[in-house]
This record gives C-alpha cells, sequence and structure tokens, in this order.
C-alpha cells in the first residue's frame, strides 16, 4: 500500500494518487499503516506540513507523540507536548501536527499530507475544512481511513463509493482505494468469511478471539459487521434511495443559520415511538436552511413544544402530514395553533421541491445526526408522475426528513413580506 500510494506520475513527476482511502475492519493494522505514511512523509522530503485527525484530538494527540518518541524517535529533532499546540518537528524541517475533527479543521494552516482516521465518525465538515489548506501546495496527498460505518456515515461512504469506481476503472491516477470486507450475502458466522474480510487473522488475530466477539455481539450482529467484518448496513447506496447521498453530503454546513422568518413542521416515527420537530428558512447568503429543532420519544411532548415554539417566532407557520399527523393537528388546535394539514398532492410537490434545492446546491443543513440518519435510509414511493417518502421501504426512522420536506414547502409557500411604502409630499 505505501509503494502504491507513492506512486509518481511520470508525466507530472508529482503522485499520482493526491487521495488514498483505506477500507478495513478495527485491529486489522490500520494505525500502524498510517504511522507508516506519516513517518515517509516526514523523513523523505523536507519542510512538510503533516496534519493528522481523528474523532477524539486528545487521543490523536497521544498517538503523535508516542509514534515521535518510539519508532520515528531518531528523525525527529524537537517535540512539543503543551496542551492544545502538540507537534513534532523532524530534522528534515518537515512537521507534524494535530487538529480537532470539527468545521475548523486544519484552518490557517497549509497541509501537504492530511491523514484523516476514523472517518466513518466524522462530518463532511471536517473535508471541507482540510481541503482548502492543500490548495496551494504542489503535491498534497489526502489518507481517508476507517472501518464501515452506520446509516449516518455519509462522508466516508461517499469516499467508499468514490473508491470503489476508481478501483473498478483502474485509470492509474487520482484515487488509491484499498479494501478489505466480507460482502453482503456470505455467512458472518463463517470462518472462511472471517479469512476473506481480516488480512490480520492468523497473524495477530485468533479464530477463537472473533468467534467470542460474534457470541458477545449476538443481539447486535451490525455491530460485528460493522467492526469486524468491515461490512455496511443494509441499504447503504441502495436503489431506489431518495436523496443523492453526495449531493446531501456537500450540502451541509454545522454553522447554517436561519436568519429571517422560519417554517416549522412535525412527523411521527411509524411505530409512533418518537416524533420530530423541524424548522426551515434562508440563510444570510440566501440558502434554504433545514434544522431539527426537537425529536424526543412518545408523540405527547410535540404540543406544547409547537406552542412554545409558536410563541418565540411569531408568526412562523406549522405544517404536518394529514394523515398521520391527524390527531395531533387537532390537539394543536385545541392550544390555539393552526397546522397546515397537507395532503398526498401537496406532499409530492414537497418532496419534487426539496430535491430539487438539494440538486440546484440551493439547500444546506446542519449535519445533524437525526436528519442525516433519515436521508440514508429513506426511500421513495411512486404515485403518478410524483413521489412521497415511503416509511414501509425505508430502512430507519425518516420522521426527521418528512418534517424538513414540509417544512421547506411551508417556507417556500410563505408569501414574500410586504415592504412598506412611504409617501412624502412637498408642503403647499
Amino acid at each position: 500500500m505505501l509503494a502504491t500510494s507513492s506512486e509518481v506520475d511520470p508525466a507530472t513527476g508529482l503522485l499520482a494518487y493526491p487521495t488514498v482511502g483505506l477500507s478495513v475492519g478495527r485491529q486489522e493494522g490500520k494505525s500502524s499503516l498510517l504511522d507508516g505514511v506519516l513517518t515517509l512523509r516526514s523523513t523523505a522530503r523536507a519542510h512538510q506540513r503533516s496534519l493528522y485527525v481523528c474523532q477524539d484530538r486528545q487521543l490523536a494527540a497521544e498517538r503523535l507523540l508516542e509514534l515521535a518518541e518510539g519508532p520515528a524517535a531518531r528523525y525527529v529533532a524537537v517535540v512539543v507536548r503543551s496542551n492544545g499546540r502538540e507537534r513534532v518537528t523532524f530534522r528534515s524541517r518537515s512537521r507534524w501536527s494535530i487538529a480537532a475533527a470539527t468545521a475548523k479543521a486544519g484552518r490557517g494552516r497549509t497541509v501537504d499530507l492530511a491523514v484523516v482516521d476514523e472517518a466513518a465518525l466524522l462530518p463532511w465538515a471536517v473535508l471541507d475544512a482540510i481541503g482548502p489548506t492543500q490548495a496551494a501546495r504542489p503535491d498534497p496527498q489526502l489518507w481517508v481511513a476507517s472501518n464501515a460505518g452506520d446509516l449516518t456515515s455519509v462522508m466516508f461512504w461517499h469516499y467508499t463509493e468514490l473508491g470503489r469506481d476508481a478501483a473498478t476503472a483502474d485509470p492509474g491516477r487520482a484515487v488509491a482505494w484499498f479494501e478489505w470486507g466480507a460482502g453482503d450475502d456470505v455467512d458472518r458466522a463463517d470462518p472462511a468469511t472471517w479469512r476473506g474480510a481480516m488480512p490480520s487473522l492468523g497473524h495477530t488475530i485468533t479464530e477463537t478471539f472473533v468467534a467470542t466477539k460474534l457470541a458477545e455481539l449476538a443481539r447486535e450482529p451490525e455491530r460485528f459487521d460493522r467492526e469486524y467484518l468491515n461490512r455496511w448496513p443494509e441499504g447503504m447506496g441502495a436503489a431506489g434511495a431518495g436523496l443523492d447521498l453526495n449531493r446531501w453530503g456537500a450540502s451541509g454546513d454545522a454553522g447554517a443559520t436561519i436568519t429571517g422568518r422560519r417554517a416549522f413542521a412535525f412527523d411521527v416515527a411509524v411505530d409512533r415511538g418518537s416524533a420530530a420537530i423541524v424548522a426551515a428558512g434562508r440563510s444570510a447568503a440566501g440558502k434554504v436552511v433545514v434544522e431539527v429543532v426537537d425529536q424526543r420519544p412518545g408523540t405527547e411532548w410535540v404540543v406544547d413544544a409547537l406552542a412554545q415554539l409558536r410563541h418565540r417566532h411569531r408568526g412562523a407557520t406549522v405544517a404536518a402530514d394529514d394523515l398521520t399527523c391527524a390527531a395531533l393537528i387537532i390537539a394543536a388546535g385545541r392550544r390555539h395553533v393552526t397546522v397546515d394539514a397537507v395532503g398526498a398532492a401537496t406532499i409530492g410537490r414537497a418532496c419534487l421541491a426539496f430535491d430539487d434545492l438539494l440538486t440546484g446546491d440551493l439547500l444546506r443543513h446542519r449535519e445533524q445526526v437525526a436528519l442525516d440518519r433519515a436521508v440514508a435510509g429513506a426511500r421513495r414511493r411512486h404515485f403518478g408522475d410524483a413521489w412521497a417518502w415511503s416509511r414501509a421501504r425505508s430502512t430507519t426512522d425518516i420522521a426527521p426528513l418528512v418534517a424538513g420536506t414540509l417544512a421547506v414547502w411551508s417556507h417556500l409557500s410563505q408569501p414574500a413580506p410586504v415592504k412598506p411604502v412611504v409617501i412624502t409630499t412637498a408642503p403647499s
């Protein structure tokens, strides 16, 4: 892997693969490989700036310092251990640093090598922050590594699809992808499956250990699949998915805020076990922002929450599905909260509008787990030339997405505010 990722394009003299992805189960040597990537770049070249990012900043700092004081010690000139300023400077004048896994990751820095570890746990905002730090460097490289994620792991799923496509096309440049995992149709309990998915089996991991973990996670087999077999959950990227997950990931903005009038909508889970309230409105940049403002178990809390929101946001509209939320709509009316009961035809129009906004890069969301999970598992049902979200076919609770779709439609349907006209007359 190190040899492939270090290949040089003879036409340019630069790295053939500016993007490298690694997908493998836990305890399979991923960390040791990434240590080698960081060390090679910092010792083989001078004046390189490397950035390491993972979910836990403290863990990132510990790993960096352990590596600098261990295998890479003979190449190191200076180690700074001050909390928040950890860095390692090499004799080659190259330097390692770390960053928190947030929308500010790497901002204000210039980075030659960026290593994003445990990527399945991180939002798109991290990659959005790192990208510009490499724009002015002559030969940058990005490593994105993780085991498989769950339905909220939109960013790493994007790189997984990107990498698989590149591996299939095999262009010999741009993206290098390395993946070990079990297929969707193989038996998780079969040792042959383990041998095909776990490169460390028989070396640092034993079949006895794997069998023990399989028994421990018998009630949560998806965790075993994700962590040991590196297998994504059923439905990830399936045909008929509700929205383009790549576009959805790219439209995430944790700092997006609604600056003007807002509209609310609510929806309930198919089993009535929870409900969600979502707001929509315009940002200062003119984008439509969708934000989950409340989600809790049960439904008895919804009417009180709506009343409080209406009190804080005078003039805000509220919408809901006239069928699945009928009882709550009536209860809200008794509390003097008027709800626009939306029928099937209007829901179809709302879904089309929501998709159009996303496709046109006019929609922003705040990278909230509840909404990301809903989008990842959402499926459509078609009626005539229109479509709507299908609670029956979806693989996750899509109440946040349904509410978000209706909130956006309610916002778009509001008449534009009328500006007062001031007439002045000259004194007679």
